[in-house]
């Protein structure tokens, strides 16, 4: 049974590391006002980072259906939500500080 968890997850990995290698290859190619050259190795752990918490966290999500319709139905949103709204959270209180925390330098 952990056999099975863990190459599912491997699998999951692997399947999302192509758009998360992209990210960062694609930000220093195309270079953006608001990421500076220091950002882009955190930027890159993050992105290496991320698929593994984020495959473990759906399939716990899902541990608590018993219908996979109600699985299609709640996963993803709840993926959603528990990912973009803690760094949009983040992001506004930020900015709320006034003009020391602007993220570029201009």
């Amino acid at each position: 049974n952990a056999s099975y968890w863990l190459g599912t997850c491997i699998a999951d990995y692997l399947v999302t590391l192509p758009a998360m290698v992209s990210l960062p290859v694609l930000i220093s190619t195309h270079p953006t006002p608001f990421v500076e050259e220091e950002a882009l190795p955190l930027i890159a752990a993050e992105c290496l980072m991320f698929p593994l918490f984020f495959a473990p966290f759906a399939y716990f999500l899902a541990g608590w259906f018993k219908r996979l319709e109600s699985i299609m139905k709640f996963v993803p949103l709840a993926m959603l939500i528990g990912c973009s709204l803690p760094a949009m959270g983040i992001f506004a209180l930020v900015q709320a500080g006034g003009e020391r925390a602007v993220f570029w330098s201009e």
